[in-house]
């Protein structure tokens, strides 16, 4: 069954090419495409129906990813929306987690990853990435990170919470605790093994969830 997309971006170079990319990939068909969030609010309100999964952008003219969220959750509580941003700090995926958002991807990723992390949104996964690549999560899990406490030692945390910070390689997290590389990967093995996480992008998760980084 083909999977409906709504499609919402101010750049038309990027909405054509993210159409074309999706309509060949044979998985899903363009239901409803607008340039900002009150002309698809406005379409949608001329009877268009609701697509299975809705791909925005977030910084856009009118009213932006997390306005456009809470707008379309509050009279559609069941829509699945996915703001797709060239930027990743956490404070932006904190807050369209917040708003109710299906997922989080960065415009870098890459195109087949993206089609994957779609098709995983329909099945009703939240998915984050902060790099080419995405996490898929249970949304059902989310809410059980919170309540997963795990004894982390003090240099643990200092190392999650920089890791949280998607401008910042590995090597730059080492040099701001004055260790080698070497031990700054053995950190990140340690956390992915204790915290039952296999990637970056599901330690922003985890940081964000159970309060290890401050929520603006």
């Amino acid at each position: 069954c083909m999977i409906t997309i709504g499609l919402i971006d101010d750049h038309d170079l990027f909405r054509t090419s993210l159409r074309t990319l999706l309509t060949v990939s044979g998985f899903f068909s363009i239901s409803i495409e607008a340039g900002d969030g009150e002309e698809f609010l406005s379409k949608l309100k001329s009877g268009k129906p609701i697509p299975d999964v809705i791909l925005t952008d977030f910084q856009m003219p009118k009213i932006n990813g997390k306005g456009l969220i809470e707008r379309l959750r509050n009279k559609y509580p069941l829509v699945r929306i996915v703001v797709l941003s060239m930027f990743t700090h956490y404070h932006l995926v904190n807050s369209i987690i917040e708003a109710g958002a299906s997922g989080f991807l960065s415009k870098s990723i890459k195109a087949n990853a993206l089609i994957d992390a779609i098709s995983n949104v329909a099945a009703g996964k939240f998915v984050l990435s902060i790099d080419d690549s995405f996490q898929s999560v249970n949304i059902s899990d989310i809410n059980l990170i919170k309540s997963n406490h795990i004894s982390l030692t003090p240099r643990q945390i200092d190392f999650l919470q920089l890791c949280a910070n998607p401008s910042l390689t590995y090597k730059e997290i080492a040099n701001q605790l004055n260790i080698s590389p070497k031990t700054a990967d053995r950190y990140r093995d340690e956390l992915f093994k204790k915290l039952k996480i296999t990637s970056r992008a599901g330690l922003l998760l985890y940081a964000l969830e159970t309060g290890f980084i401050p929520k603006k």
